[in-house]
């Protein structure tokens, strides 16, 4: 059966606390398999560092940076990485003349992405201005951040980085959506996508 359960974030405990009966489960370490909010960006990495228990993955730093698009696109940034360009709004200053500023510096079609959100949630992509105007709407219900950027015509590569003091870097593989772009349809009801674990790149290119 079903029982209600907390992680304990005190290290006396070092477990999962059963709210029922009040016993605590220790654990050795914590496989953070969850999406989303109070999953990826931190909070439960850090929920595990207070318990003084191992998880699995980024810590918490690295999470909440990683789930924020406009912090993922600042670091970058700093390092060479070459990315979208992209405009960051935010509820609190959000104005009509933002949008003008946005058509200036893209064309369409151009993506419109919460900031703090996983498995392309809130993502819409706008052709004309009414779309626009609508996606940011869609994407505001789902952050007070968000992003435009522009179209980017090119292959989903994917990889994956292992380790902490001596990190490696796993073989690419590729995501084929079949569709429009890799949305949450695609990803978990379709059923479209193709899933290549060993992409066909040059030598150079993979390593």
């Amino acid at each position: 059966p079903k029982k209600e359960c907390s992680l304990c974030v005190s290290r006396a405990h070092r477990g999962i606390y059963l709210l029922d009966s009040g016993e605590t489960i220790p654990c050795d370490v914590i496989f953070p398999v969850m999406h989303g909010e109070n999953a990826e960006d931190g909070r439960l990495q850090g929920a595990c560092e207070l318990a003084g228990i191992p998880c699995v993955g980024p810590g918490c730093a690295a999470s909440a940076v990683s789930m924020d698009k406009s912090l993922t696109k600042l670091v970058a940034a700093t390092t060479g990485v070459a990315q979208a360009d992209w405009v960051t709004v935010t509820n609190a200053d959000f104005k009509g003349d933002i949008i003008s500023v946005i058509e200036e510096k893209f064309s369409y079609p151009v993506f419109v992405k919460p900031a703090n959100a996983g498995s392309s949630v809130g993502i819409t992509k706008a052709k004309n201005h009414e779309e626009l105007l609508k996606g940011i709407q869609i994407a505001f219900e789902n952050d007070k951040k968000l992003l435009i950027e522009p179209n980017t015509v090119g292959r989903e590569i994917e990889v994956a980085v292992c380790g902490n003091d001596k990190p490696f870097a796993s073989v690419c593989g590729e995501i084929v959506p079949n569709s429009d772009f890799y949305d949450y349809e695609t990803k978990y009801i379709s059923d479209a996508a193709d899933c290549i674990a060993d992409a066909d790149l040059p030598e150079l290119t993979a390593n």
